[in-house]
């Protein structure tokens, strides 16, 4: 039996450590965007398309990945807005 180096043992550690908070956060987007969902009443198409998009990038290996990753024009149907916050105090 080969014994681990330490570098070896840490790497492990913070690789299980990684995909536990990867599970936890792939839980929290899908369970928040289900109770939009049941709050409302109505699941917008670009929620639908955002959880397909999740549930496909959990599956996906890591060449999958890097592929969609270089076809990513940012074509997307999300518009993006930039609203500035003001403090109540500035003049």
């Amino acid at each position: 039996h080969i014994r681990r180096t330490p570098s070896e043992l840490q790497l492990v550690d913070d690789m299980r450590r990684a995909e536990y908070e990867d599970v936890r956060m792939y839980a929290r987007l899908v369970v928040g965007m289900q109770s939009q969902c049941l709050v409302s009443g109505y699941v917008h198409p670009l929620t639908r398309k955002s959880l397909q998009d999740i549930l496909k990038t959990k599956e996906a290996d890591e060449e999958e990945l890097e592929h969609d990753d270089s076809n990513n024009d940012l074509e997307e149907d999300w518009e993006l807005a930039y609203v500035e916050e003001r403090d109540e105090n500035s003049v």
